[in-house]
């Protein structure tokens, strides 16, 4: 069955049996009995600006992007997330309070939802799902210091190196506003720097 064609939980179900997680154990049965699956539309919120999630998205399919509201209003991109990662709004989730942080669908997007308090239950314990979720923590956490550190720099060509390295398909797949927020330049000063660019590859 192509990737396409399934279905998120059984996208999830075979990222769990590809890093060697026993999916037959009663452990991830009684996780995927509180599991749903999700799909959302383009430019649909994922997870609102100033509420609480209750869950943790696993992405199957398509692009999402976190974006944080400034006090000027203005509003910032400051990470995508893609197939095979987690997301929600980390700070607002564990904490149990509202933040300016949202996370919304860039593309048509699909993907399991988890419980945020299921999620940690098992983040908790010694069994697989525990070291699974364990192991996609920290490769966040390493994802999110590169952003830090590219973003740190302020330097365009930096920043979209980075997306072309890491994550080509937000390139591929996001409208350029939605890079350019990122990015920290306007859509026109991206149009720019893209002919820049092409101009010296020649």
């Amino acid at each position: 069955m192509s990737s396409d064609s399934q279905s998120p939980l059984e996208v999830l179900e075979g990222e769990l049996e590809a890093c060697g997680i026993d999916i037959d154990s009663d452990e991830w049965r009684g996780l995927k009995a509180e599991c749903s699956e999700a799909r959302f539309r383009r430019r649909a919120d994922i997870f609102p600006i100033s509420v609480v999630p209750r869950h943790v998205l696993f992405m199957t399919q398509g692009i999402a992007a976190a974006t944080y509201l400034g006090d000027d209003g203005n509003l910032f991109v400051y990470r995508f997330f893609e197939r095979g990662q987690f997301c929600t709004t980390i700070t607002s989730v564990w904490r149990n309070e509202p933040t300016c942080d949202a996370i919304y669908a860039v593309t048509a997007s699909q993907g399991v939802l988890i419980p945020f308090d299921s999620w940690r239950r098992h983040y908790a314990r010694s069994g697989p799902l525990g070291s699974y979720f364990r192991e996609k923590l920290v490769e966040a956490m390493l994802f999110d210091k590169e952003v830090i550190l590219t973003k740190t720099f302020n330097r365009t060509e930096s920043a979209y190196s980075f997306l072309e390295t890491h994550q080509p398909e937000v390139i591929r797949q996001a409208p350029q506003n939605v890079i350019a927020q990122f990015l920290g330049v306007t859509p026109e000063g991206l149009s720019r720097f893209l002919r820049n660019r092409r101009r010296h590859e020649l």
